[in-house]
């Protein structure tokens, strides 16, 4: 299937991933941080587009930025070139530091943002870089002390959008925020038990997660989840390829998203990169996949619950 073209309209706002090579660090130091969270303070501002959440993670990095006068290609470019040429010189180092083409998929409406800014603030808790949920309101390398009115924005952040997402005005949006942000415990891996090889990472099953899921959680939720079941990255599932198992994961988000989680075809078919039509097709193969795959669950039965 060929990648689906992007939307670089004034407003449009892009969830956008970008991976150090094979999996490098493209941060090593407090001051390769700065350097990037100096390059978002003039370049956003310079095109008139605005950062509604963010995380610096030690090998990648997530944005979610609704763009202005400037695509989100040229962005990119200018922000991952300059960024390169500077670590490199700092690490004494050469070559490619970025993995290929940045990443990005379109945000749907303000409920896709919301889980959309969840999905990314949590990311140092689930990666284990902080302690809790608590502890991320003092990490400096995500939005969400500023959405918490912790700190102060940073130029780039447009935290008065973001919390429009969240709440019809300021404080009920930071109380909201920080109650859900709570509410569904990530796990960490403890360092003193040993690390046990499986095939499947994923914590809960795809199913399990759906079943429990009551209304609370989102897509991005459904779409992590699915992701690590098959050992794929969310990009993956948006990035338009074949190879299996990206097809199958695919199916299994269409499947559970419609009929447990309630989500229509038109909102699912940006975060997998395919039209609302194939993600209607693809129901009945991932309930198929669910039963093969043999999720732990009640049933893979459809609850017709879902939006048009």
């Amino acid at each position: 299937m060929p990648r689906l073209p992007r939307l670089d309209a004034p407003g449009v706002t892009h969830h956008i991933m970008v991976r150090g090579v094979d999996g490098t660090d493209i941060f090593r130091v407090r001051s390769d941080y700065h350097d990037f969270a100096g390059r978002l303070t003039r370049l956003l501002p310079e095109g008139d587009a605005r950062c509604l959440a963010w995380a610096l993670m030690p090998n990648h990095v997530h944005l979610v930025v609704r763009m202005g006068t400037q695509g989100v290609s040229r962005l990119m470019r200018r922000l991952n070139t300059g960024y390169a040429l500077r670590f490199n010189r700092r690490h004494e180092r050469r070559g490619v530091l970025f993995q290929g083409r940045f990443r990005s998929r379109l945000v749907a409406d303000e409920g896709d943002l919301a889980n959309v800014i969840r999905y990314v603030h949590m990311n140092p808790v689930k990666a284990g870089l902080v302690g809790s949920v608590d502890a991320l309101a003092r990490f400096p390398w995500t939005g969400h002390p500023a959405l918490l009115g912790v700190r102060p924005p940073h130029a780039f952040e447009a935290v008065e959008d973001a919390l429009e997402a969240i709440g019809p005005d300021q404080e009920r949006a930071r109380n909201r925020l920080a109650s859900w942000m709570r509410r569904v415990p990530v796990a960490r891996p403890s360092a003193a038990a040993p690390v046990q090889p499986t095939p499947r990472p994923s914590p809960a099953s795809p199913l399990a997660f759906a079943e429990d899921a009551g209304g609370r959680l989102g897509l991005d939720d459904l779409v992590d989840v699915v992701a690590s079941w098959y050992q794929l990255t969310p990009a993956d599932l948006a990035s338009g390829r074949r190879a299996q198992p990206i097809p199958q994961a695919r199916a299994v988000v269409s499947a559970l998203g419609v009929t447990r989680l309630g989500i229509g075809p038109v909102r699912l078919a940006p975060a997998l990169g395919v039209t609302a039509a194939a993600v209607s097709a693809a129901i009945p193969r991932g309930l198929r996949a669910i039963e093969a795959d043999g999720f732990p669950g009640r049933s893979a039965t459809p609850v017709p619950n879902s939006e048009e």
